[in-house]
């Protein structure tokens, strides 16, 4: 699935607009995780580690940015150098040739870097981060698998309501998801044209945000419905399974 960052990193390389480049790479998604970690934290909904692991991500995205920026401030002294070169020599002056090996090695570097900021971070540390610690790392459906069942003595009942809970948000789900996937297309085209109208994109870039929002809330919603049926002893065993 494509990401908002994902999207916001292919309109930086469409657009050339390098004001405006610093602004969509922002590290949202991760300052939106930091700052649901921070509120459950708050709340004592989640453990520490949870809020740790989101400012490491922060950290980690606010890093790969820095360094982004002083790869492409290089990579552009470089061009503007092999340009004044070929003014007076050829292709083949050594100046030139070492000029674009360099160029060629920075241009990795941003792809690198590039690549680490569309990824984003992790989908289910996120979600785990964004549901206080709720994501097993389980399959979908993992209280019917009978070892599973077995091992954490859920009873028949319990099964039960877990699937009902599951079933109730699925369609849901599905629906959010679809938003979330209209609201992506919709944006393709507005980073790609030209003239780029900066207003609609970042308009829309909150649209993507807010419809991936609600589809992580009623994720984590889902979870915490399943959560509710376990007890303390089985929640326990079931995170050092899951681990």
């Amino acid at each position: 699935m494509r990401t908002v960052m994902r999207l916001m990193m292919s309109a930086l390389v469409l657009s050339g607009v390098t004001v405006w480049a610093q602004q969509a790479s922002s590290c949202q998604l991760e300052e939106k995780v930091l700052a649901r970690a921070q509120a459950l934290g708050q709340a004592q909904a989640a453990p520490p580690q949870d809020l740790d692991a989101a400012k490491e991500a922060l950290a980690q995205c606010q890093a790969r940015q820095a360094k982004l920026a002083q790869v492409r401030a290089h990579q552009s002294a470089i061009e503007a150098q092999i340009e004044d070169l070929r003014k007076k020599y050829s292709d083949s002056y050594p100046d030139i040739v070492a000029n674009g090996k360099k160029l060629a090695e920075l241009r990795a570097q941003e792809e690198a870097l590039t690549r680490g900021l569309r990824r984003g971070p992790d989908p289910q540390t996120s979600l785990k981060q964004a549901t206080g610690g709720l994501q097993t790392g389980l399959p979908d459906r993992w209280w019917k698998n009978a070892a599973t069942a077995q091992s954490l003595g859920l009873t028949a009942d319990q099964q039960k309501k877990m699937d009902d809970t599951f079933q109730q948000s699925r369609l849901k789900l599905i629906d959010l998801n679809a938003a979330l996937e209209k609201e992506e297309v919709t944006l393709e085209p507005l980073v790609a044209a030209e003239p780029l109208d900066e207003s609609k994109v970042t308009a829309q870039i909150d649209r993507v945000a807010q419809a991936r929002a609600e589809l992580e809330k009623a994720n984590g919603r889902m979870l915490l419905g399943i959560r509710k049926q376990l007890t303390p002893e089985q929640w326990t065993k079931l995170s050092q399974i899951s681990r």
